[in-house]
């Protein structure tokens, strides 16, 4: 009697945000999702965000989710008016799919709201 055993494990992901400032509560996160071996992560990947601590959410209470197309992080976010101007710790996060573990990746924004200028 034949036997073949075939063991999938899921590689590791990490990510790559960039640090930015913003004049407005209008964020745009940047970077890439990638692989073990420094490759984009293929196909549609789901993300909630955290900004210093709160995960941010719909007008009905319900988590924001943002889709991630090939590794390509672009999410563009109005944050809510508690944000006050500062450097704010913001965190991705997926989970394990189908062929890659899940992991969270952190950048620091820094918001200059109603900064005058002379």
């Amino acid at each position: 009697e034949n036997k073949t055993y075939f063991n999938l494990t899921r590689p590791d992901t990490h990510i790559q945000l960039v640090n930015r400032t913003f004049n407005t509560r209008t964020i745009r996160i940047t970077g890439v999702l990638l692989d073990e071996h420094n490759h984009n992560v293929l196909g549609e990947n789901i993300f909630a965000v955290k900004v210093s601590g709160l995960t941010l959410k719909t007008n009905n209470s319900e988590v924001m989710l943002f889709k991630v197309i090939n590794g390509t992080i672009d999410i563009t976010v109005t944050l809510p008016s508690y944000y006050k101007s500062g450097n704010h710790t913001v965190v991705l996060s997926t989970g394990t799919r189908g062929a890659y573990n899940g992991c969270r990746g952190n950048c620091t924004i820094e918001l200059q709201l109603n900064q005058k200028t002379v």
